[in-house]
């Protein structure tokens, strides 16, 4: 039977003495987009924040492929091939375009290189030499996503992506990563946006109070008035 390449099992997070997480278990095919939906303080950032090894209490296991993560620091996460886009996107303000590029390339693991990434992000192109401060919150997207990419990673994580982008943004972000799954990189994301997630994803997971509460195809999502109204208040 085909493995998954991130399988997640049982995971629990802690904050100080708050319980987040409270046994979530998901899978990420390769080449296949998962999506974590929910309400806000539903856990899905801590989720992804947890996977990526940067809370400190948490236990379960979480696994690329063959290799356990849920032991290790989030440098070794990365290096393992999980590339990760904060809600802040943690873009440098004072740093270039093309110096927030450089800062965390292996270009020598992959296939994308500096040139790759201005062929494929055009606008960062013509920005090159502007500092991050000074880019639209689209373009400062863009660059999270470009500089995501340029660690040469298997699995790249979105926490948010389409937050307080305009519509044609978000159309253009939907456009990009599809041609990445094209491109065979698999995808978790957690989304808000319900029409944005639904279209992009091959399985979805619901989350409320820190659990998993519903899992399954877009399709049977919006056919789940239940689910929507319950746990989404779509």
């Amino acid at each position: 039977m085909k493995e998954p390449l991130l399988f997640v099992k049982d995971l629990h997070a802690w904050y100080g003495d708050s319980h987040i997480l409270q046994g979530v278990s998901l899978s990420v095919w390769k080449g296949g987009a998962s999506v974590i939906l929910g309400r806000n303080g539903a856990g899905k950032t801590t989720a992804l924040k947890t996977i990526m090894g940067l809370v400190q209490r948490h236990s379960g296991l979480v696994r690329l492929e063959t290799l356990r993560l849920d032991e290790l620091p989030a440098y070794r996460v990365a290096r393992a091939g999980v590339a990760y886009v904060p809600e802040t996107r943690g873009v440098f303000p004072s740093l270039t375009v093309q110096e927030n590029l450089t800062v965390s390339a292996r270009t020598t693991q992959g296939d994308w290189s500096m040139e790759r990434v201005f062929d494929t992000f055009p606008r960062l192109a013509e920005r090159r030499g502007h500092k991050g401060k000074w880019l639209s919150g689209g373009e400062q997207q863009m660059l999270a996503i470009a500089r995501a990419l340029m660690t040469n990673g298997r699995l790249l994580m979105l926490d948010e992506p389409t937050e307080g982008l305009a519509p044609n943004i978000v159309e253009e972000l939907n456009n990009l990563l599809r041609d990445l799954l094209d491109d065979g990189l698999s995808l978790l994301l957690v989304e808000q946006n319900f029409e944005f997630a639904t279209n992009l994803s091959n399985e979805i997971y619901v989350l409320g109070k820190g659990r998993v509460q519903w899992s399954g195809s877009a399709s049977d999502l919006i056919e789940n008035g239940d689910v929507t109204r319950t746990w989404l208040g779509v």
